[in-house]
């Protein structure tokens, strides 16, 4: 959550948008306006959605510009993270060493900064490779990875800050060298 401590930044922040938008300087209602309603997110999210605003958007960008993607960016995306998904499933998955692949997926992951796609990776890669019922696999896994994104979502605060594959996972990697 924006914190009073936090309202010099975001003065600072939304001074500097002004700066590269031809709307100019945003005045001190609407600087106050916009801190009120956005004050139950995380500083660095409205940051983010700024800088993703500025390189996309010429003018000044609305609240809800700033409070998440769109439904349509959501959706997107979390295209794009499942065919990420059905890609190591795929290529590391195998009857007989399940563990093994997930523990190669865990490390694709990480190698990528995708850790924040781990939990959904556990739940449904071993789904995905089994290619049971494919259809019914790719729209719980979207709807899960969406939810993930969400505003209020693990994902934005977890995984990609990490960066780090669990001691249990490297710890398997260094034997997987060892048997071979």
């Amino acid at each position: 959550m924006i914190r009073k401590k936090d309202y010099a930044q975001f003065v600072a922040l939304l001074g500097m948008m002004g700066e590269c938008t031809p709307s100019g300087q945003p005045s001190p209602e609407k600087i106050e306006m916009y801190f009120l309603a956005l004050q139950d997110l995380e500083f660095e999210e409205v940051k983010d959605a700024a800088k993703k605003h500025l390189m996309t958007n010429k003018w000044f960008p609305a609240i809800c510009e700033l409070r998440g993607q769109s439904e349509s960016d959501l959706e997107l995306q979390s295209q794009k993270d499942y065919a990420i998904l059905e890609h190591l499933a795929d290529a590391f998955l195998f009857p007989g060493f399940a563990e093994a692949g997930m523990v190669a997926i865990e490390q694709k992951l990480t190698e990528k900064k995708r850790l924040d796609l781990l939990p959904v990776a556990k739940r449904f890669c071993p789904e995905i490779s089994q290619g049971m019922n494919p259809s019914a696999t790719r729209a719980q896994c979207i709807k899960s990875i969406k939810a993930e994104m969400a505003p209020g979502g693990r994902r934005a605060i977890q995984g990609r800050q990490s960066g780090q594959i669990s001691e249990r996972a490297a710890k398997m990697l260094g034997n997987i060298g060892k048997k071979m």
